[in-house]
């Protein structure tokens, strides 16, 4: 539906939106927060007392860095959280959580690369890199029976860990065991890989809907973004929640596409229809064309789009805009430009008189580097012929903007 308005106002929002609100929306934050529920709840939950309960959360920790860099250990972050709700239901959310965890490959990799700093930087797109490694190391092998050659099998379950699977990968051990036992043990491996991953999602979905999202939002008094509260009709948001419309947003009428999928979660509802249900897309971008195994294609974005049918609408916005003849205006706050979205993003610049505002921050020292990541962004998203050629002329197809803002000195949490 288009509005009388002679242009059309379209914002695109990445997870910076969310870390400006002060959420604990990094890769990091959900990492630490893994390591800390480890820590304090390992025992079964139906065995603590419901005090005991209420306590171990209040002994997490979060860690965050002020305006100058410095690492800071805060306490009590969860406590409001806590309290906020009847323990029964704290109870149910705490099991889901600690379901999904237990024992997870994924999770378990993910915070060994971490803690030996091997993960790139702290954006959910290095995560995404991440599975994108795992994936392609296991697709580059057409036989994996040397890798699976000292698995400890019973017959129903193997038992070792993604790490260990990864540092054998190159293992030129040759097959001990026989056609049949090997496809038996892949399929177990492929199943285990895959029931993990979802759980890693799932665990992401409950970290992010209950406890990330449950902190109280410190508004980041941002100039341009108040100054678009009032004119943008059309949010193509790439977070798992619009908190830019519950925020922010001033117009009468605004119209938000999800596109990687909306948090869903209900702790009465069963674990596996909670992992079912859950349309949350976490994956990588990939150009290969390959056909001939299939076998992990699942951890691509645009298999899970598929799948899990997160919207395309926004398609429609642009389509409309340009036959009606108006002026498309676009603005790009808290997204990298990575080219894991290249598939949604790169048809966008395309449509006529279409006119991109992206925003980009300064660091504490002066530094350029979001400006400059940005920009090689694009260059893998539209080749380096279109971006000279869309950032050149009086009336530009993109342009860049520094984030105007004004801070508290008093407040705990950055925009990065």
């Amino acid at each position: 539906m288009l509005y009388r308005e002679k242009e059309v106002n379209i914002l695109i929002i990445g997870n910076g939106m969310d870390i400006s609100l002060g959420y604990l929306t990094k890769y990091a934050d959900f990492l630490h927060f893994c390591k800390e529920f480890e820590k304090n709840f390992n025992l079964t939950i139906d065995a603590m007392e419901d005090n005991s309960i209420l306590q171990r959360y209040s002994n997490f920790t979060i860690k965050k860095h002020d305006k100058n860099g410095n690492e800071r250990i805060i306490t009590n972050v969860f406590d409001k959280i806590i309290k906020k709700y009847h323990i029964m239901y704290i109870k149910k959310i705490t099991k889901k959580f600690q379901c999904c965890v237990n024992n997870n490959w994924w999770i378990e990799y993910f915070q060994d690369r971490y803690s030996r700093n091997l993960i790139a930087d702290e954006n959910w797109i290095d995560i995404e890199n991440e599975v994108r490694i795992v994936i392609d190391k296991l697709e580059s092998k057409s036989d994996l029976r040397p890798v699976f050659g000292n698995i400890s099998y019973n017959g129903k379950e193997i038992y070792t860990n993604l790490i260990n699977i990864l540092k054998s990968i190159d293992d030129s051990a040759q097959p001990t065991f026989s056609v049949d036992s090997y496809e038996q043990i892949k399929n177990v491996f492929v199943k285990k890989l895959r029931d993990d991953y979802d759980k890693f999602i799932a665990a992401l979905g409950i970290y992010l809907n209950f406890f990330a999202f449950g902190i109280e939002a410190k508004t980041a008094n941002i100039k341009q973004l108040q100054e678009l509260s009032k004119k943008i009709r059309y949010i193509l948001c790439f977070n798992y929640k619009d908190n830019y419309l519950s925020n922010y947003t001033e117009a009468e009428y605004v119209t938000d596409c999800m596109v990687h999928g909306s948090l869903n979660f209900n702790p009465d509802t069963e674990m596996s229809a909670l992992i079912s249900h859950n349309d949350m897309v976490v994956g990588f971008q990939d150009t290969k064309d390959n056909t001939k195994d299939l076998t992990f294609e699942y951890y691509r974005k645009y298999f899970q789009r598929i799948v899990n049918g997160t919207g395309n609408e926004y398609l429609a916005w642009f389509k409309d805009a340009e036959t009606a003849g108006k002026k498309i205006n676009v603005y790009v706050f808290g997204h990298s430009l990575d080219s894991t979205d290249k598939e949604i993003l790169n048809p966008l610049f395309f449509f006529k008189d279409v006119h991109f505002t992206i925003y980009y921050y300064v660091g504490n020292s002066g530094e350029n580097t979001d400006l400059e990541q940005k920009v090689t962004n694009l260059i893998k998203i539209l080749g380096k012929e279109n971006l000279i050629k869309f950032t050149s002329g009086e009336n530009p197809v993109i342009r860049f903007e520094k984030q105007i803002e004004k801070r508290n000195n008093n407040v705990d949490f950055w925009l990065e």
